[in-house]
């Protein structure tokens, strides 16, 4: 395709080629609207400034990036974005749903967000730079997913063949989020054939995880617990003791896999591990396609099947 010249661009615009230079290069004495109508105008033409053209680049979507830092989930699938924008010379820049605008005036052509808090902000904006989400389902956005539904069976499936029939899954938060409901509506599925009151099996920690598992264990009293999410797993534990509940001896634990937490847990937990490295390694794949202009549809939503790693902290009662 024939890249559009800055002649072109100011003549759509409506400006000299040296207004349109200067409004692409941020000078201060263009006024506003003259600037927005020479970015519009470059957008229109897929226009592309000569020092844009010399790296494939990136956005990367954060609604707080202050909190990243402290989610087991957020900053390993920053750290693996990162790792592959490197792995394909990729320029990555890291850009905060406050400062959407960046996008445009950057000129990058696609974006990838992981956050479902940082998708909603994005699906009301209009904008020329296409968004792939990663664990953050829309229907305006193409993406990459892990397999709820499948990491949850693998979680049941490996309990019930140890003999454990009252399983619970503790979830963060009750609100709908597309892989809160893909796991909550699994565990139901699978549980409610045996168990038709399941649903009473399944707590949201919430704001108070104490009260939360306390309440679990005493109404309840499950024999194996699901910690439905990375960041779950210190809050749920630390519960746990409080209630004198020793694991594996009087339950059963299956959580999602926290790198550098879970194997160094007393004992290591078995977890349900997403492939963080191939859900990146997609995203990006995705990204790039939109960079070379090929055509991505928002129905693009790959699957990502998760993993079970074995280690102590299931009991085998099959032969009670």
């Amino acid at each position: 395709m024939k890249r559009a010249s800055i002649t072109e661009l100011a003549r759509l615009a409506n400006v000299s080629v040296t207004t349109a230079s200067r409004a692409l290069n941020n000078h201060p004495y263009v006024k506003k609207e003259v600037y927005e109508r020479v970015l519009n105008a470059a957008h229109q033409l897929n226009y592309l400034p000569r020092k844009t053209v010399d790296k494939k680049r990136i956005g990367i979507i954060i609604n707080n990036l202050e909190d990243t830092a402290f989610s087991a989930y957020r900053s390993n699938m920053l750290f693996q974005l990162s790792r592959h924008c490197g792995l394909n010379d990729i320029g990555m820049e890291i850009i905060s749903t406050k400062d959407l605008y960046l996008l445009e005036e950057h000129f990058l052509k696609a974006a990838i967000i992981f956050q479902p808090s940082a998708l909603g902000v994005c699906s009301t904006q209009k904008m020329h730079t296409q968004v792939i989400s990663v664990n953050a389902f829309h229907k305006k956005f193409a993406g990459v997913s892990s397999d709820d539904r499948q990491g949850i069976g693998l979680a049941i499936d490996h309990l019930r063949a140890r003999g454990h029939r009252k399983i619970a899954l503790i979830l963060p938060f009750a609100s709908e989020t597309h892989s809160i409901g893909q796991r909550s509506q699994a565990f139901l599925d699978k549980m409610l054939p045996e168990r038709p009151h399941a649903e009473d099996l399944i707590a949201y920690l919430e704001h108070s995880p104490v009260e939360t598992v306390t309440k679990l264990i005493r109404n309840h009293a499950p024999d194996a617990v699901i910690i439905g999410g990375e960041d779950m797993l210190l809050p749920v534990n630390y519960a746990l003791s409080l209630t004198g509940t020793q694991v594996p001896r009087d339950l059963s634990v299956i959580s999602y896999e926290n790198i550098m937490t879970s194997e160094y847990m007393d004992p290591p937990h078995t977890t349900i591990a997403q492939d963080f490295d191939r859900l990146a390694r997609e995203a990006i794949a995705l990204a790039t396609a939109v960079i070379e202009g090929e055509k991505v549809p928002a129905s693009t939503n790959l699957l990502i099947p998760n993993f079970l790693i074995e280690r102590e902290s299931v009991k085998d009662i099959s032969h009670k």
